[in-house]
């Protein structure tokens, strides 16, 4: 019988996203940005049979209303910066009452992701006896993706170093674990480097809407 899987996708309000690429993005344009990779995102999950939904988690009405105009069920947070991790509690405890017996944890700004990412991710934790935990590394260190039973005993803990601390709390938890590793999503959009590699890695992004934004702004300097 197929398990009932959502995907949980937090994010920022959009004043406070992609802080670290001020230096060569403006405001509008890094709001642009996180909604374009956002889209992507939910367009590459939507594709795939395995997910019954997505929840799309954040304090800022615009995101949950694009949500929503894709399909999402959204939940909004409360006021002020509650952070990453209690964001995607949220989430996650939302998704267990919509009857989810899992959840797929990731977030909105790993453009290079394809259905191929999604479904092999999904297969390796519905391989796994409950209870299970997949974490999916960013380059450096980090967690790009986390899928787990439910109900779950570990404590998130996403941030530096996380992908070592999610294994550590599965481990504690006595899960099921596996590691599945992705180049395409690996890669999250945070800095400079980042948009110069994800415009040259991904030869021909145009079903991308960020990849072709981010090519028309960066056209002088890597078209």
């Amino acid at each position: 019988m197929k398990q009932i899987v959502y995907a949980v996708v937090p994010v920022k309000d959009l004043c406070e996203s992609k802080t670290r690429l001020s230096s060569v993005l403006s405001l509008d344009a890094r709001k642009r940005l996180t909604l374009l990779m956002l889209e992507d995102v939910i367009s590459t999950l939507k594709r795939s049979k395995l997910l019954t939904g997505i929840v799309v988690v954040s304090p800022s009405l615009e995101v949950l209303g694009l949500g929503r105009s894709l399909g999402c069920k959204t939940l909004r947070e409360g006021a002020g910066s509650i952070g990453l991790n209690k964001a995607v509690e949220l989430g996650v405890e939302y998704s267990g009452k919509l009857g989810a017996e899992a959840v797929l944890i990731l977030p909105a700004d790993i453009p290079m992701i394809n259905l191929e990412d999604v479904d092999g991710l999904l297969l390796t934790g519905l391989s796994l006896k409950k209870p299970y935990v997949v974490v999916s590394p960013s380059e450096d260190g980090g967690t790009n993706a986390l899928m787990l039973s439910l109900p779950t005993a570990i404590t998130f803990r996403f941030g530096s170093n996380s992908c070592t601390l999610h294994l550590h709390e599965a481990e504690k938890a006595g899960s099921n674990v596996a590691v599945f590793y992705s180049k395409s999503m690996m890669l999250d959009i945070d800095d400079e480097k980042d948009i110069g590699l994800f415009l040259r890695e991904l030869e021909s992004g145009r079903d991308r809407k960020s990849w072709i934004y981010l090519k028309e702004i960066y056209k002088e300097k890597y078209g």
